[in-house]
């Protein structure tokens, strides 16, 4: 009996621990948009995410998925399907590149922020702790 316990304490307590190992990772690259005024650009806009050489890493455009009202906006996951870009690639970002419709584009550097997140057990957005990288700007282009 003894013996039981003490083994069964291990057991949950490796799983606790493996569970608190972040061994998966998520990107977030947000970018808002508004013109010289301080009115958000909600439509024709266009972020691109270029590695040091000025090679393409993905671009983000407005009314894609993910992507929100003057918000351009998509997240890269190391264990999803669905992301078409891995955490490994979005950190590879150097500059931006954003342009809109009738305003003039601009190219900014890019600085990831991680976070670590634990392990948590809520129903949504729970589960093993993971890095975030994230990106978050909002840019003042010049329009006519």
């Amino acid at each position: 009996m003894k013996k039981s316990a003490i083994a069964f304490i291990l057991l949950v307590s490796g799983l606790l621990g493996y569970c608190s190992l972040p061994l998966r990772s998520v990107a977030l690259l947000t970018v808002g948009l508004a013109d010289q005024g301080g009115r958000p650009i909600k439509t024709g806009g266009n972020a691109t995410f270029l590695d040091t050489s000025g090679t393409e890493i993905t671009s983000i455009a407005s009314g894609e998925p993910g992507s929100w009202d003057n918000k351009l906006h998509w997240w890269a996951h190391s264990h999803h399907d669905t992301s078409r870009l891995r955490p490994e690639e979005a950190k590879r970002a150097a500059t931006v590149r954003v342009e809109a419709a009738g305003c003039e584009s601009t190219q900014i550097p890019v600085s990831l922020v991680r976070t670590y997140e634990p392990l948590s057990f809520a129903p949504h957005g729970g589960g093993p702790a993971h890095f975030i990288y994230r990106f978050e700007r909002d840019i003042v282009l010049t329009c006519w």
